[in-house]
């Protein structure tokens, strides 16, 4: 088959009472003449190339299984055609030949471009007024439900491939690239979005030992090399974040996947210093220094102020008082001053307010002018100021999440955040063409997990006493894990003996540990 010609017919267009025409009610006839143009020749290649494929195929394995009608979504339009069905002789399968050479899934209803232009269109409004918004451009409406079904398919897959890429990254298998820059900035904050009301139960009661949450926390976390000018020429200065990525997520294991996924945007491994910056909620804290623990925490700027200036909104000059032991570094006369506060406080209020702002400060005093403990100079006078998180908050999160009415469910949220992610980090349209066909393979041993039960299980000859698996940071060719590699393989050399009791002797000149199974 060296082609396929569609030869599209001339086209007449009677137009009635032009007395009366104007250019909207012309452009609404020629606009639905040229779909529906374009929908009769989307059938009729699909007609002629079906039989093309029918006529080459390999009759001794595809046999001829009759006609199928087949309906299809399309940006000019429904299109409906008929398709050759056949049954594979070896398999006893059935197959469409113009659904593979096509690359059209099985059960798909719906072009990519067209998904591809009202899952965009839903991750900036609402999924009705997204409808309406697709009526206005191809002319065809569909149900928000449909929509949103749309959406949770593709954050399915987006998720999917999220996980493969970080089960990739744990096992070491990622490009060796130098870091973009010295520094490397990681924020993160969170929000709270309302979930929806269950119809069978009541949010605010306790059902059984547990109480129904009215809310679902979301975490976000932005990653950049440093800031740069945006435009060229201007009256005013406007800053832009190079190489920034964002990261979206809930639970506990938020920042063990924000590590991960920042290691492979900006090579943390190779820069000289990380700043992590925080509201100083403590899982910002902890995740550091289990995710992190060569970072140096900066608490927000904005939001250390703001909790000066609620916590003293009376005392205007105290404000100022504050601010300059702080910006000074004088963090013990900043604590005294408040103290002295608190022993004599205008209203019980105020006190509450006043404790709770001491606290924040003790707390979070190793991340107030971190920028002054950092040793290298050379780095530390190209240290920016953080506090690039809020607004982010805001745009990603807050205008299309927490507006009037607006309630969610845990899986519809998550789906579209994965989805305003892939928007917001420049992946959208290679997503589309490259990613979202892409074949990540995991190893096998990955997939292996070894549960509680297995390892307490009675040993037996098919569960020997020592479990074995690899170790990636072993094998990994990095310089810099050179003499990490070297103190991994000492801990590993494991000595034990069945029936004694576990203790250390004195072996090769260093101390060591037996261990019993």
């Amino acid at each position: 088959m060296e082609k396929i010609s569609i030869i599209l017919p001339q086209v007449k267009l009677d137009i009635k009472n032009p007395e009366g025409l104007t250019m909207d009610r012309l452009e609404q006839t020629i606009f639905e003449t040229t779909q529906e143009l374009g929908k009769k020749t989307m059938e009729k290649f699909a007609e002629d190339y079906d039989r093309a494929l029918m006529q080459g195929r390999d009759s001794s394995i595809l046999r001829h299984a009759g006609k199928r009608c087949k309906h299809f979504m399309t940006r000019m339009g429904d299109i409906q055609y008929q398709r050759t069905r056949y049954i594979d002789k070896n398999t006893g399968k059935s197959v469409y030949l113009l659904d593979k050479k096509l690359g059209i899934q099985p059960n798909q209803r719906i072009s990519l471009k067209r998904s591809q232009m009202e899952i965009l269109l839903a991750s900036y409004s609402s999924y009705r007024r997204t409808q309406e918004d697709i009526g206005l451009l191809t002319g065809q409406r569909r149900s928000h439900e449909a929509g949103r079904q749309s959406i949770l398919k593709e954050a399915k897959r987006v998720i999917a491939h999220e996980n493969k890429q970080i089960a990739q990254i744990k096992n070491l298998q990622m490009p060796d690239t130098d870091p973009k820059s010295d520094v490397a900035y990681i924020e993160t904050d969170s929000t709270y979005i309302r979930l929806q009301r269950s119809r069978k139960r009541e949010f605010g009661r306790k059902v059984g030992r547990k109480r129904l949450k009215r809310s679902l926390e979301i975490k976000l976390g932005i990653g950049y090399t440093g800031k740069e000018s945006r435009y060229a020429h201007g009256a005013l200065p406007a800053n832009s974040l190079s190489d920034k990525f964002s990261f979206v997520g809930t639970g506990q294991s938020f920042m063990e996947r924000l590590s991960i996924i920042s290691e492979k945007k900006l090579s943390l491994y190779r820069v000289k210093q990380i700043i992590m910056g925080g509201d100083g909620a403590p899982w910002i804290k902890e995740g550091m220094k289990d995710h992190f623990p060569n970072a140096v925490y900066f608490l927000c700027r904005f939001h250390l102020n703001r909790a000066v200036r609620r916590a003293l909104s009376l005392r205007k000059d105290s404000q100022k008082t504050l601010l300059k032991f702080i910006r000074e570094d004088r963090i013990n006369q900043a604590l005294g001053l408040i103290k002295r506060m608190i022993s004599h406080p205008k209203d019980k209020k105020e006190k509450e307010k006043l404790q709770d702002l001491h606290s924040y400060i003790d707390n979070n005093r190793d991340g107030i002018n971190s920028k002054a403990r950092i040793v290298d100079k050379s780095v530390r006078e190209s240290i920016q100021s953080t506090g690039c998180i809020e607004p982010n908050i805001d745009k990603f999160i807050a205008h299309r999440f927490k507006g009037r009415g607006m309630s969610w469910s845990k899986k519809g949220a998550l789906a579209l955040l994965k989805i305003k992610q892939i928007i917001n980090n420049n992946e959208w349209n290679d997503w589309w063409s490259k990613s979202r066909d892409e074949k990540l393979v995991i190893p096998h041993h990955l997939q292996q997990i070894i549960t509680s039960t297995q390892m307490n299980k009675k040993q037996t000859r098919k569960n020997p006493f020592l479990i074995q698996a690899r170790m990636p940071l072993l094998e990994t060719q990095y310089s810099e894990y050179a003499e990490l590699r070297r103190r991994m393989k000492e801990l590993t050399r494991i000595d034990y003996k069945l029936g004694e009791i576990a203790g250390s002797y004195q072996g090769r000149g260093e101390q060591r540990t037996r261990w019993l199974p």
